[in-house]
């Protein structure tokens, strides 16, 4: 009995033993995912964390705005005092009092300073408010490692209609103003663009701006590591893009197989892309590939090699829109990435060229054809007569 007792509070133990272990490492595993991503910042957010806004201090004006401008910030005379206004093609526009005036190439916080200084002189004490009612299109140009490199032209903004769904009233919106405005940004920028190559270095790009006239002027650039924000690391690097900037990806050390497998996933760069294989294949024609192919894959998908083949023409238009040419030997166990297995881009063309023997038969055709046909002849005209 004694030893029942004894046997039941050992097995009583270890259970409590492996449940005291189980929650030790549940815990310690929601410990290490809190660290994981909390930052060394332990402060708590002050009042002024709720005044954070958006002043547009970059955004510089442009022909195809359309500007609204209010006069009051009375609730009740706001509407009536408001003027949208379109900025023409010579970057201006038509205020009272002031008539036409010239507003291109100025922030919205530089055009209201300069109009309280004007308005002075009709209205006492003038409180003037801007705001950009609808943003033009944007016009970028890209280059390096990307697809396609060149200008692009984006759409300044997206209004999506977020509150409308809601039944009930929403105090302070109108039902007109019940929308969201989404801008470009950097990602939309590399996806207009085809994507990045495999030899991009993206914890590299480079953008380029114009720099506002209150702040000196000219231009600014900022280094922007695109790998923080696919990691979840920093979701502020991926900037909002604007008009005129240039936006350049630099070429890697070595090619970034692991990056590209998440900038797909992220539906920066097409999940595939299409070469063209022709000449000693079972299946001529284009030929569909994940973006990290190489060309003994598109060989492959093509049906494979004919067993008597020469050697491999590959042809690729690069980004200055010159011809590259390279023989290559097939050799099956190629390594991915090396001359003799390159990893491809959208519209290579690949050519399994003809081996010794082929020539050598088609030669022999071309050469005895004639005599054929002769004997050919021949031979009717004397089945014929005889």
């Amino acid at each position: 009995m004694n030893n029942t007792k004894y046997k039941i509070n050992i097995k009583s133990r270890k259970l409590m033993l492996s449940g005291f272990i189980f929650i030790f490492l549940l815990f310690g595993f929601f410990e290490s995912f809190k660290k994981l991503y909390a930052s060394n910042n332990t402060s708590s957010p002050s009042s002024e964390y709720l005044r954070k806004k958006d002043k547009d201090s970059f955004y510089i004006i442009g022909p195809g705005d359309v500007l609204s401008f209010t006069f009051t910030d009375d609730p009740e005379d706001k509407e009536q005092f408001r003027e949208n206004l379109l900025v023409d093609g010579q970057g201006m526009i038509t205020l009272k009092r002031l008539n036409k005036i010239y507003v291109s190439g100025l922030t919205i916080q530089e055009l209201k300073n300069i109009l309280q200084v004007e308005y002075e002189k009709f209205v006492l004490n003038p409180n003037i408010n801007i705001e950009v009612q609808k943003y033009r299109p944007i016009t970028i140009y890209i280059d390096g490692e990307v697809e396609n490199p060149g200008s692009h032209v984006l759409t300044g903004m997206v209004q999506v209609d977020n509150l409308s769904s809601f039944d009930e009233d929403i105090v302070g919106f109108q039902f007109d103003e019940q929308k969201q405005v989404i801008f470009p940004k950097l990602f939309d920028a590399l996806r207009k663009s085809g994507g990045v190559t495999i030899n991009a270095d993206i914890r590299n790009i480079e953008v380029i701006r114009k720099n506002p006239i209150s702040n000196g002027g000219g231009k600014i650039k900022t280094k922007i590591d695109l790998l923080k924000v696919l990691e979840l690391e920093d979701s502020s690097q991926n900037i909002r893009i604007l008009d005129g900037d240039m936006i350049k990806v630099k070429k890697g050390k070595e090619k970034a197989i692991g990056q590209i497998s998440k900038i797909i996933k992220s539906n920066i760069n097409p999940k595939f892309i299409t070469v063209y294989v022709s000449g000693r294949v079972d299946n001529s024609g284009p030929v569909n590939l994940a973006k990290t192919g190489t060309m003994i894959d598109a060989i492959d998908v093509a049906g494979g090699p004919k067993v008597l083949k020469g050697p491999i023409q590959f042809i690729r238009y690069d980004n200055d829109g010159n011809i590259i040419r390279r023989k290559i030997r097939y050799s099956r166990n190629s390594k991915p990435g090396s001359k003799k297995n390159p990893y491809l881009r959208n519209g290579d063309i690949i050519y399994v060229g003809k081996s010794t023997f082929n020539v050598a038969t088609e030669v022999l055709s071309e050469v005895t054809s004639p005599f054929t046909g002769i004997v050919s002849t021949y031979l009717f005209f004397d089945s014929a007569f005889n």
